[in-house]
Parts: C-alpha cells; structure tokens; sequence
C-alpha cells in the first residue's frame, strides 16, 4: 500500500514538470529523483525512519536527562559541604568548651589541671591557647611551692605568671592575689620565727620574759597550716621553758622544807667526817666522775648545732636545753655525732 502511494507521487511530480525539462527536477532547484521501490523503511528528504530532529522527542529527552544529572551533582556537592560545615562547628564547640574548662580551673585556683587543658588546645593549634600556656605553666608552679610552704619562691612565681599572662586578666587578677597571700604568709613566719628565736636565747636566763616572746607567735592570727612548723616550734620550747621552771620550784620547795632540820646534828659533826667528805670530792673530781661526764658546754652545743645544719635539720627551733638532751643522749649510745633522733 506505501509503495503504491510513492509510485502515485512520483507520478504525479513527472507529470507536473515543464516541458524539456528532466523528470524529477523542479526549475530553480535540484532534484534528485527517488526509486519508487524505496524501502519501507526510509522517508521522503533522506531521513531514516524513527530519528527525530532537534526539536522533536529525542532533544527533549537528552535535555531532561542533562538536566537530571545537574540536579544529582548538586544534591551530592550540597551534602558534602554540609558534612565539612558540620565538622567545623564540632570541633569550634569541642574548643569553647575546653576553653571554659580551662577558666573554671583558674578560678579555683587548680593552675596544673588549667596548664593540662591549655595543652590539649594547644596541640590543637589554637593560637590563643598557645599564648596563655607560658603564664599557667608558672602559676602550677607557684601553686605548688605555696603548697609545699615556700612562700617566697611562690610569691616570686606567681609575680612571673602575673607578668605572662598578658592581657589575660582573669589569670592575672589571680596571680596577683596569690602573690599578695604568699608575701604575706612570708613575712609572717619570718616574724614569727625571730620571736622564737629571741625566746630560745634567753630562755635560761629570763624565762618569764621568753614565754612573753613566745605568746606573739601563739595566738589565733597563727593558727592557720601555713605557720604549722613554726608553730610547733614555738609549743616545743614553751613546754621546755615550764618544764625547767617547775623543776627549780620543786627544788626550791625542797630545800626550804628541809633548811629548818639542820641544828645540834650538823654542828656535832666530827672532824674525821669532814676529812672523809673532802677525800670522797677531791676523789670524784681526779676520776672525772658521772656529775663531769653529764656536763655540755657552750662550745658542744654550738657544735652538736652545726651537725644537726648539716644532716640537713633546722636546729633554730630547738633550744639549748632541748640540744643538751639530744648531746646526752648520743653519749649514751656512743656516739659523738647527734642526729634529729635524739631531739625526739
């Protein structure tokens, strides 16, 4: 039925053509004269069958498929910047916490665990961090020198971190406090100590006024840990002080209660009894008896002071009487060097 239709056409198209000219050529124009046995599979103008031009359903779908593949591209890139954006504000919220945990420390005075922090943020590269490491590095240090009761170490070290610290104000304002507490605590032991000092001298010869001396130091303003050392140092030679005195009112007491007995039996001694009382002292005195061994002069004590200084022992605390004790009791064991055990 098509070939019959192309065959009526071509006839057609022969006939409508002028006279002399060639069959299937139109005036003007060339015209290239199909076969009427065409196959079926082929159209008029030379375009195979089931194509589509430009315009027609096969550019539509190319277009809708281009346009396809934007919108995936644009999905896929969308979600990856929002994963990177999601990253990011993890770790800005992961730094401002730890940041906040690094001011908490400060304010209550704990600068190693604030220095351990400040040192994760500053493996972090986090520039701010890196800056204020310095000034907590010396406040831990200071902290632990007023701790260990160095005050003056900790005052100097917390002077440097004051200093380090910058525009930091919030390390600081608290560096600067704790400089002012270890000042304090620095000048006040060393008052106390020379109070202790000056009682321990005259301890022998004016006790009452030693144990005036001694009630500076022990009084409530002391009775914090910072002055425990000199603190004890001042109830150790109080206790000595008491303890002395109430050995010479008992002997006081004694030779009053017993100066009333003497009368007939004194004066009805005899001469051989005297004679035999001198021989039994000079006796004594030529064999260098235990009254002589016992004794401690000036001179040891200083010494037994110098050994004490260098086996690392403060002996200024310690009184005369209290090295005496300790100078005995290195001759009982046999020994010419005393150590801090026998202050005990």
């Amino acid at each position: 039925m098509i070939k019959l239709r192309k065959q009526g056409l071509a006839a057609r198209r022969v006939v409508s053509q002028p006279a002399g000219a060639e069959p299937g050529v139109k005036p003007g124009r060339r015209w290239t004269a199909r076969p009427a046995d065409a196959g079926a599979g082929q159209q008029l103008g030379g375009r195979p069958a089931g194509t589509r031009t430009a315009g027609g359903r096969g550019g539509l779908g190319r277009r809708l498929a281009a346009a396809l593949t934007l919108a995936l591209m644009t999905i896929g890139l969308s979600g990856l910047l929002a994963g990177c954006r999601g990253s990011g504000d993890d770790a800005a919220a992961g730094t401002a916490t730890t940041t906040r945990q690094v001011a908490k420390a400060v304010r209550q005075d704990d600068y190693a665990r604030a220095a351990g922090l400040n040192q994760a943020l500053t493996n972090a590269g986090v520039k701010q961090a890196t800056k204020r490491q310095p000034a907590l590095a010396l406040a831990a240090k200071a902290q632990a020198a007023l701790t260990a009761g160095d005050y003056r170490t900790a005052a100097r070290q917390f002077k440097a971190a004051q200093q380090a610290s910058g525009d930091w104000s919030l390390l600081a304002s608290h560096a600067a406090g704790k400089r002012k507490l270890a000042a304090q605590y620095r000048d006040n032991v060393a008052v106390a100590r020379a109070n202790v000092l000056a009682a321990q001298k005259i301890a022998d010869s004016a006790p009452t006024k030693a144990l005036t001396t001694l009630a500076r130091v022990l009084t409530p303003a002391y009775d914090l840990p910072a002055y425990r050392t000199v603190v004890l140092a001042a109830l150790r030679l109080k206790a000595t002080i008491l303890a002395a005195q109430a050995a010479g009112d008992a002997a006081a007491g004694s030779d009053t209660a017993t100066g009333g007995q003497t009368g007939d039996a004194t004066n009805a001694e005899t001469g051989d009894a005297k004679a035999s009382g001198a021989a039994a002292a000079s006796g004594t005195a030529e064999s260098g008896g235990s009254a002589s061994g016992d004794a401690v002069t000036a001179a040891q004590i200083t010494a037994a002071r110098n050994q004490l200084r260098k086996a690392g022992t403060d002996p200024s605390f310690w009184s005369d009487a209290d090295i005496t004790t300790a100078i005995r009791h290195a001759r009982k064991a046999g020994r010419s060097v005393i150590t801090e055990a026998d202050l005990e």
